[in-house]
Order: C-alpha cells, then structure tokens, then sequence
C-alpha cells in the first residue's frame, strides 16, 4: 500500500486502510519504514524523508506527505541515520539546522487519520479524556439503535411492503445484514406462501433467497444446475461478497453495537478474519458457478408500480421480474413480502426458499436439520403438510431402529420443552390442514396426539368444552326389540 501511494501521493484513500491496519497491529516494529527529518535555515522548513530501499527501489517519486523522498542506501543519506536534533547537516548543497526527527509511519499515519476523518466517511468522537471519549461513544451507538428500532417500526408498520434495498439503504447495512435482521431479530413474523406448485422449472434466485441460503449454510444441498439469476441480481450480489471480503482484508479490527443498555464489541481477530473469509469465499463462489440471464426490466400494467420501482432505484428487483415476465418455464424464489406482494399482484409464479430446499430431495435427517433452524426464523409458514409428508415418507424407507430413531427426534422438535405460540400454531394448522385432507389418512393419524396437545394449548377453554362434553356422555345398551336386531344408544 505505501508503494502504491508514493507511485501516486495524490491517492490518499490507501491511508484510510494502512491506519486501519497500524492500529489493530500489535507489532508495531513492521512499521519502521524510516524518517522523516525536518530540516531548517533562513528560508523556513523543509522535510526529508530517508526510506528503507524495499519502499523506493524502482520508484521515482520525489515527494509525497510534503516530504522529499530519498533511499536511506544513496552514499549521501546513508550517515543520517547518525545524526542528533540541533546538529548541523548538509542538504543539496546547502546547510540546514535538524530541528526534529520522527518515523516515516507516524507522518504517514497521522495524515492518513486526517484524511479518514475529514473526508466524512467516518463520525468523529471528541473527549477531554479517554471517560469522556467512552461517554460520547455510548451516546452514539445508542442513538443509532434508536434510529435504527425506528426505521425497523415503520417496517412493521407496513406489514413487511417496503423493499428491503430500500430498508438497507435507511440502516446503513448491506442487503445481507438487513435480511439477517428481518428474518432473525425483528419482531414481524413473515407470512411467506407460495403461489407455484411445479417443481420442474428453473428457480430464479433473489436477493432475499441467497441471503437465506447463506444464513442456512444451505448452499452445498442446491442443484445449481436448475437455479438461474436475472443478470443484475448476480452482479448486486458478486459487488456486495466482494465488499465484505475487502473490508476484512482492508484492516477492520472490530466493531461496536449496543443493545439493553450495554455495548458489544467484536474483534475482527485472526481467527475470526480466517472463518469470514472463508464464508464469504464459498458464497462467492456459489454465486459465480450459477447462470445469470440478461432480460428486459420489469414494466407494470400499472404505472404507478413501475414508477415506484424506478423513484426506488430498486435496479436488482426490476430485473429479477422483468426475467419471470419473460421466461415462463421459471419460477421466482423469495420470502420478501414487497416481492411476493408484486408477483400476486402481477401473476408472477413464485415458491418460498422453504419449498426450494424441499425440492432438493433431500435426506430425512437433512430436512429435520432446516427445520429446526426455520423454526427459529420469523416465518409463519415453516412448516406444511406436503413437509411433512415429505419427511414421513423419508423415514418410512428405514429400517426399524433407524426409523425409531429418527422419528424420536422428530418428536422432540414438534413438541418441545419450550415452544413459542408460532410455533404451536404452525404445527396445529398443519394438523388441521392434514384432517382436511383426509381425516383417516396415515399422516393425519401419526400427528394426532401432537395436534390434539397444541389445540389443548391454543385453544384451552374450547378444548375445556370439549372434555365436559365428553364426561355427560351416557352409553347405554339396551335388548333388541323385536322389530331388530340393531342395538340402541
């Protein structure tokens, strides 16, 4: 970096990194790269820098910092490194009095701090003492919080129809974060549905799609061979992986956010820096080994529709429908409500990622897997009749001792210790929609006892009604008459 920025002094953006790397260094001595001697006479003050040959070799700089660069092994400059403040030395021919000396990196790194902090890419935190700085920092992170809450209510607010390009954009995060709040932290449970029940098309990816794969670390179970991007999507999301993997690389130590009143701290460590690289390696290269699809933008019957993707610059959501318009073998992969509000709107077949990996024909144990980490997702359609079925039919095939096993754990996670009321919900309603179905079937008869527990739940006093009604029943069996032979209650 420091060679590329003295080739050309006029790029400071370089700085902003090298600081970001001094400071998270604990070995300060890899940044002895030489000094800078300040020299001066009657004219006024010039400054000299005497650098190490690994910077300068091959380099014809002649300034950078407001310095003069010179290599520490030119036979003129080598006996500097000798010299002491208020000696007299010879420059250019000229005599000078050496007023000061410091090292190359802390003029460096102090104009790199300048321009990092006036160039508005970061907020500045002013104290009087290291309490104070503390303070103001506290105050910040939990101002932004507040901000942030507030811009996650007006998302609320509007049941989920408000793009989340747009959300990310108000929070300050990339699309990846935004959707990782929305399906994890957020207190809006996402009515996510299908209107497409084929599964022998192409799957056009989304942007909320991918993120939710990523999420899952689901990637490596996915038949790339039938999964498509709109060409702008795969471009959005190859620009963001390639962020995040620069930032790593970049220097970033750490990071801070607030929540009940504390401050949290990561440290971007070794270790931590090796297990993101990686993550973010392998999503990349998933991303780059799926077919993108150029296609025309997405245009409404409805002007107003397509005028609020395009006052949005909602660019990736324009050409991720305007591709399902024109390719009718494919359908649209996404959970993203404004998405999934639009394709209803405008009869555009799409499945939830949810029927996506279900599609996948996976192994019993891999399907019980994904559940039990959507379950703890805020989506309200998590679980289905056709899941079920799919991982009922998955275990029948076993032999008994596997099958015992499997269907013990299955147990475990449709009855928990502890289960949230979404979670009852959903497995009574898919008990529900199996009596509706058949009511004799095989599988509404293996989920009885479960539904009938979670109705007992959900409904109490309902269920209350029942049992009395059960317990006034009087069974009497009385003689035959002579006009037959049936038995009367």
């Amino acid at each position: 970096m420091i060679r590329s920025f003295l080739i050309n002094p006029n790029k400071l953006e370089s700085l902003s990194a090298l600081s970001a790397v001094y400071l998270g260094c604990p070995d300060e001595d890899k940044f002895k790269f030489g000094k800078v001697y300040k020299l001066q006479d009657e004219h006024g003050i010039i400054n000299v820098a005497i650098l190490n040959d690994s910077l300068t070799a091959g380099i014809s700089c002649q300034t950078a910092l407001n310095c003069a660069i010179k290599n520490e092994n030119e036979p003129e400059y080598i006996a500097w490194k000798f010299f002491d403040i208020k000696e007299d030395v010879n420059y250019e021919g000229k005599s000078y009095k050496l007023i000061d000396i410091i090292s190359f990196s802390d003029k460096l790194l102090s104009v790199g701090f300048a321009y990092t902090l006036n160039n508005g890419a970061v907020t500045q935190i002013k104290g009087n003492s290291p309490e104070d700085a503390v303070k103001e920092i506290i105050k910040l992170l939990k101002n932004r919080k507040a901000g942030q809450q507030g811009i996650l209510e007006k998302f609320n607010e509007s049941n989920g129809f408000f793009p989340i390009t747009l959300l990310a954009r108000k929070l300050g995060v990339d699309y990846y974060d935004a959707w990782g709040t929305i399906i994890g932290n957020n207190k809006l449970k996402l009515n996510n549905f299908s209107n497409e029940t084929s599964s022998d098309k192409n799957y056009i990816l989304s942007n909320d799609a991918f993120c939710t794969l990523g999420i899952l670390d689901a990637t490596k179970e996915i038949d790339t061979s039938s999964i498509i991007f709109a060409k702008q999507t795969k471009i959005d999301i190859i620009t963001m992986l390639s962020a995040k993997l620069k930032n790593l690389q970049d220097g970033s130590i750490g990071s801070l956010h607030y929540e009940d009143g504390k401050v949290f701290r990561t440290d971007y460590d070794k270790d931590y820096k090796k297990g993101a690289s990686c993550f973010w390696g392998t999503l990349l290269k998933f991303v780059e080994s799926i077919s993108e699809i150029e296609s025309d933008a997405f245009i409404s019957a409805r002007q107003e529709v397509t005028n609020l993707f395009i006052q949005g610059n909602l660019i990736s959501e324009r050409y991720l429908l305007g591709l399902a318009q024109s390719d009718k073998q494919s359908v649209v992969v996404t959970d993203e409500p404004f998405i999934c509000s639009i394709c209803e709107l405008e009869k555009i077949p799409h499945i939830s990622i949810i029927d996506l990996l279900f599609n996948q024909n996976l192994n019993h144990n891999t399907i019980l897997n994904y559940l039990k980490k959507l379950d703890s997702f805020n989506f309200l359609n998590y679980f289905s009749p056709k899941i079920y079925k799919k991982i009922v039919d998955s275990a029948m095939k076993l032999d008994n001792e596997n099958r015992k096993s499997f269907l013990g754990e299955l147990q475990k996670w449709l009855i928990p210790e502890k289960h949230s009321e979404e979670h009852c919900r959903r497995i009574f309603n898919t008990y529900r929609e199996l009596l509706m179905e058949d009511v004799n079937s095989f599988y509404s008869y293996t989920l009885s006892d479960i539904g009938r527990y979670y109705f007992s739940k959900l409904f109490p006093e309902k269920y209350q009604e029942i049992i009395d009604q059960l317990k006034n029943i009087r069974i009497e069996i009385v003689p035959p008459n002579d006009n037959t032979d049936d038995a009367e209650e």
